[in-house]
């Protein structure tokens, strides 16, 4: 199956696209306290140029 053929992306022909995107879990140290930040999808905005 190629990228895009499992139905997440939207395409607008000549204009953009969107996507998901998964981000991994990430671990800040924040002044001394440890902040952990759990893995999520954030959209991707692709603007197409002519």
């Amino acid at each position: 199956m190629g990228k895009g053929m499992d139905g997440n992306r939207l395409v607008i022909r000549d204009t953009f696209s969107l996507q998901p995107v998964y981000k991994k879990e990430r671990k800040f140290n924040n002044f001394g306290n440890p902040i952990v930040i759990p893995g999520h999808y954030v959209p991707e905005f692709k603007v197409y140029h002519k």
